[in-house]
């Protein structure tokens, strides 16, 4: 086909969507007691409570190989900020507000629902998160809070997962196709949970697989997606 991989992965094919996330989220310049007033206005009815039953949820987008060209896929996942667990909760290239909805409903279902038990879900000003989307979450007895403008900063452990899936993998593929972009996430996924430390959880694993991580005999390497994912053990 005449491509040559870059070293790094297909970065140049994801400039155009990094560059619009990165207007979308770039934070103001705001200096004095009028960035202190006008963030703090933006922040009332934001409870001060305990991290153990928030929730977030955020997008991030992958430029995919078609038949057609590139398209511009759509990844939403949802986040428990305590444990930093995090639930894909759907990809798809041009969310809708049906598809939306169906999105909220899945993670505050009452039964197994990613959210059961979570009063809050932080989300940005994205006009995906619509007042139904909203209402929808409301109706299952999770309150949405809606950020300030350009605020990444209160949105740190999601915005973090992001910068990490885009670092350690998407951005060092190709994927071809929608199915090989769900196959990537959901290693990762994997990898996330039960093979990868976390430094703001003391470099703990979030779902370890030893109780105690054993120091003596043969070390052993679990590889995920051809290599690009290690795992020593």
């Amino acid at each position: 086909m005449g491509l040559h991989a870059h070293p790094r992965g297909p970065s140049q094919f994801a400039t155009r969507g990094r560059a619009q996330h990165d207007r979308q989220h770039s934070a103001p310049s705001r200096s004095g007691s009028s960035a202190r007033t006008a963030q703090g206005k933006d922040l009332e009815g934001i409870p001060q409570s305990s991290l153990e039953h928030d929730g977030s949820d955020d997008f991030f987008t992958v430029e995919v190989w078609t038949p057609v060209g590139l398209v511009r896929h759509h990844v939403l996942f949802v986040m428990r900020l305590m444990t930093r667990e995090v639930h894909i909760a759907g990809i798809i290239p041009e969310p809708c507000e049906t598809w939306m909805l169906q999105t909220a409903r899945n993670p505050t279902d009452a039964c197994d629902g990613f959210l059961r038990g979570n009063r809050f879900l932080i989300h940005d000003r994205s006009a995906l998160f619509t007042e139904q989307f909203r209402a929808t979450l409301k109706s299952a007895g999770v309150a949405p809070l809606r950020l300030p403008v350009r605020s990444p900063n209160l949105n740190a452990f999601a915005e973090r997962f992001v910068r990490s899936i885009k670092a350690s993998c998407v951005e060092r593929m190709i994927c071809f196709g929608e199915s090989a972009l769900r196959r990537v996430v959901s290693e990762f996924a994997l990898h996330y949970h039960t093979e990868r430390n976390h430094p703001g959880l003391e470099n703990k694993i979030i779902r370890p697989e030893f109780t105690e991580f054993p120091d003596i005999g043969t070390i052993r390497s679990r590889q995920r997606l051809g290599g690009l994912l290690r795992y020593y053990y």
